[in-house]
């Protein structure tokens, strides 16, 4: 089951998601859009993801993450899912850098690891900004792998994908 909410995902005070997912990309680089704002504001969580990439684990369709503290859940814990659903990170390559096979993939394993405990958040869009997926093939993608369980898709603002 999907919702969509309006407000800040790294920014709640209140939130029954305590597994927050993020598209990341396998090159063990996260310099722009949420990635970036998640490594600023948990350096554990860049540091981890570091050691992914240099130990090879890094590749499309993997799930790695980082639980942090966080004192705006409750049991001031959080689990930081790192998606690998891109493999490059140029912004200005001629076509998306989704793989939508690989998040897919990675989306099922959250699913099965994670989903059953509590609702994951998610940015609405996710791939679809610097990674320049088209969102009605994500949106269709996290409708059918959240059919059993809760996600929650926060919107900064109105802005279509």
């Amino acid at each position: 089951m999907v919702k969509i909410i309006d407000g800040d995902l790294l920014n709640l005070l209140i939130s029954p998601c305590v597994v927050i997912a993020h598209q990341v990309n396998c090159k063990g680089v996260m310099g722009s859009g949420i990635a970036k704002k998640i490594r600023e504001k948990w350096p554990k969580v860049y540091a981890d993801y570091k050691m992914e990439h240099k130990s090879g684990k890094l590749v499309l369709g993997y799930l790695c993450g980082t639980w942090v503290k966080d004192e705006q859940v409750h049991g001031g814990n959080r689990y930081i899912a790192n998606l690998c659903g891109q493999n490059r990170y140029r912004v200005l390559l001629p076509f998306p850098q989704t793989n939508y096979e690989a998040l897919e993939k990675s989306l099922k394993s959250l699913v099965a690891q994670y989903g059953k405990y509590a609702p994951v958040g998610m940015p609405y869009g996710i791939g679809c900004g610097r990674a320049g997926g088209r969102w009605e093939i994500v949106y269709n993608i996290i409708e059918k792998v959240f059919t059993n369980c809760e996600c929650h898709l926060y919107r900064l603002n109105a802005k279509n994908y």
